[in-house]
């Protein structure tokens, strides 16, 4: 209990710095974003052999059911966010900055390093950390269903520093949709998948600008 609380205050408060901060030194978005989650993996598989073992024994359920169910869900919030953008353009013009304002993080990035940091590290820490451990401990002392909403808050929040709305709506987005799919299905490589594949596809494949 104690962990869980001093982990959950803990990403909470390098994440709210780090959106606030973006960028420090050499260090870019993406770097950043892959060492702080390197981090809070280090401290959570770290922790003991029984974490561990439950997270390898849920990776091994059916896997190939939910590697295709986890691309089906990619690409289709990859739509809902493409018919997003359409929406936008026609009735809030000025919105469209915002967007660049995002795509900006990857700005003098390569797409190669840019496609291995958001597959085998940013997707899968950030399902581990937010899906995985918080929300999945936190229902485990409240309930599944306050767990998901809380943890979606939060998601969300944590990109209040960067002030850019659209960007907060996205990740709140996300945060419904990675938060349901967990607690209805229970599965971390269905929400890896998921959300590796839906972050190729927005910022690498067919970005939206």
């Amino acid at each position: 209990m104690l962990f869980l609380i001093t982990f959950s205050l803990l990403v909470i408060t390098l994440f709210l710095v780090f959106f606030h901060y973006q960028k420090v030194g050499s260090f870019d978005f993406w770097t950043m974003m892959a060492s702080l989650l390197l981090f809070f993996l280090i401290l959570i598989l770290f922790r003991n052999h029984q974490e561990r073992s439950s997270l390898w024994n849920n990776l091994k359920r059916k896997p190939l059911k939910k590697a295709g169910l986890g691309f089906f869900t990619a690409f289709f919030l990859y739509v809902i966010f493409y018919l997003g953008y359409e929406i936008i353009l026609k009735l809030w013009p000025e919105g469209n900055e915002q967007i660049r304002q995002i795509y900006n993080f990857k700005a003098n990035v390569s797409e190669w390093r840019l496609f291995i940091l958001l597959s085998f590290l940013i997707g899968p820490g950030e399902e581990i950390v937010w899906r995985w451990f918080l929300q999945q401990r936190w229902g485990e002392l409240i309930g599944q269903k306050a767990s998901f909403l809380i943890v979606t808050a939060i998601y969300s929040l944590v990109h209040l520093p960067t002030g850019n709305s659209l960007l907060i709506l996205a990740a709140f987005i996300c945060g419904l949709f990675w938060g349901w799919l967990f607690w209805q299905n229970n599965s971390l490589l269905l929400n890896i998948v998921s959300h590796s594949l839906w972050d190729v596809f927005i910022f690498v494949l067919w970005p939206l600008i």
